[in-house]
């Protein structure tokens, strides 16, 4: 996650999935709360949620699976120690052929895209930025440089909720 101060850092899910549902309940008690939409592409258990709570891994990972066909797949992955993780992921999720590289979204703009031409030149036809940190601009900008698809979590997530809540 970002800190306010700029920098990141990686949080173990025993601190926070609790708080996850904590504030899951604190937004439920308000009158006007149709829906929640969580802000990471992590991987999440089920929570607690009288409304309509949309996770941004399941929308990227059904949204791209709809469009892959029998393309490679990239996949850019904020950690290097989430790459083996990632892969395997995209794996299960029905990804015949997967390359996975690693920048963060919250440090270097220029890596991220060096690391996306990257997975294009080792064989990737289509990528998609499986962090919710990646931004538009860095989307266009691989686009642009790669001349393939780019798929980026926060606008299917965003799109997504549009649909559902207006």
């Amino acid at each position: 996650t970002r800190l306010s101060d700029g920098s990141s850092v990686q949080i173990a899910e025993k601190y926070i999935l609790p708080r996850i549902q904590e504030r899951i309940n604190d937004l439920v008690n308000y009158e006007k709360v149709k829906g929640i939409l969580m802000l990471c592409t992590g991987e999440f258990p089920s929570f607690d949620c009288p409304v309509p709570l949309l996770y941004p891994q399941v929308l990227l990972q059904y949204f791209t699976m709809a469009v892959l066909g029998n393309r490679t797949l990239g996949v850019l992955t904020p950690a290097y120690g989430q790459i083996r993780q990632a892969g395997q992921r995209w794996h299960r999720n029905g990804a015949a052929k997967v390359l996975v590289n690693a920048a963060s979204p919250y440090e270097s703009f220029d890596l991220v895209v060096d690391k996306a031409v990257a997975l294009k030149n080792s064989g990737a036809q289509l990528l998609v930025m499986d962090c919710i940190g990646y931004t538009k601009a860095m989307k266009e900008t691989i686009r642009t440089k790669t001349g393939i698809p780019v798929i980026l979590g926060r606008t299917v997530a965003a799109h997504a909720a549009a649909e559902l809540f207006g």
